[in-house]
């Protein structure tokens, strides 16, 4: 071959390699100059200790609360009478009482607050277990290995959230931020509303979560307390792979984690849950549309709300 054609092919060969490299780069800025960052809680990177033992031990557990384990009607009017949507207090209802019906508005009232402290106690869990994912974020960034506890919490959180997407740990990580986040209190209201009738069935599957029995059966998944049936279906909500449509909608539709505001778009994208009900999101939808269920994305705790008005949210 004579050595004008092979400085011509390789010229050639450049061109091409050339050609592929800044298509693959147009590509990539396209796809992430629009891509919004996952919504994480802000951390004072100045000031991080990297210290993350304390902040482990709260994601691991519970705050100070007051759990009524077998209350009567009479004792859950009186913890959650006369608040607002600002001062929802840390008292929590585990079982609903044998003789629970709904005879009036007020009855529906108070299964509203009853199902939105729980929500929003699921909620806090999600928000601990995100900080310290942020954490091990940051120390990835500034390279800065983990420890072995942190380590442990890594892998539990890739366990429970089932992140198996990704081939390594930082891939991992990324996936884990991306699926936990907080579930919307009208979301997880609606969907109680609808399966249990205001409290009234469905006692021990309050969210209608099913699993197979043998190789024929689905049969409801049945939980001896509300506390724990909350928390699986905030857990089903961040972890199953037939939702990440709506994880992502949510990612889009809450640009900060503390912006709960919701829109029936992401009630839409609730079908998989229980894809076989071929009527589940008109249902679901319909429940959503009453009265003031929407209103209760902005609830929170007592003394832990930045809205500056005190509209009653409860009548």
């Amino acid at each position: 071959m004579k050595q004008s054609t092979k400085i011509r092919l390789v010229f050639f060969v450049g061109m091409v390699v050339l050609t592929f490299g800044c298509y693959y780069f147009f590509l990539h800025y396209e796809y992430n100059k629009n891509r919004t960052i996952p919504s994480v809680k802000p951390i004072e990177t100045n000031s991080m200790s990297f210290d993350t033992q304390k902040a482990i031990q709260k994601a691991l557990t519970n705050s100070e609360e007051i759990i009524l384990t077998n209350p009567t009607k009479a004792d859950i009017v009186k913890a959650y009478q006369g608040i607002t949507m600002i001062d929802i207090p840390h008292v929590f209802v585990d079982k609903l009482p044998d003789d629970w019906t709904i005879e009036t508005v007020s009855d529906k009232t108070l299964f509203l607050k009853i199902i939105t402290a729980l929500i929003l106690r699921s909620n806090e869990k999600i928000e601990r277990e995100r900080y310290v994912l942020q954490l091990l974020q940051e120390k990835n960034l500034k390279h800065i290995p983990w420890n072995d506890e942190e380590k442990m919490f890594f892998n539990q959180m890739v366990e429970k959230y089932d992140a198996v997407l990704k081939k390594n740990d930082y891939g991992r990580l990324s996936e884990l931020i991306d699926k936990i986040n907080i579930i919307p209190p009208s979301i997880a209201v609606a969907q109680a509303i609808l399966i249990t009738d205001w409290g009234q069935k469905n006692k021990k599957s309050p969210y209608g979560e099913y699993a197979w029995k043998g190789e024929e059966a689905y049969v409801p998944i049945e939980f001896d307390s509300l506390t724990k049936a909350t928390d699986s279906f905030a857990l089903q909500i961040n972890s199953r792979s037939q939702l990440f449509q709506f994880r992502e909608i949510r990612r889009r539709l809450i640009p900060l984690v503390r912006d709960r505001y919701i829109s029936l778009d992401l009630v839409d994208n609730m079908d998989k849950y229980m894809e076989w009900d071929t009527r589940y999101i008109q249902n679901l939808a319909r429940v959503y549309q009453y009265g003031m269920i929407k209103e209760l994305d902005h609830a929170c705790f007592k003394g832990e709300c930045q809205l500056k008005e005190t509209k009653p949210l409860f009548n």
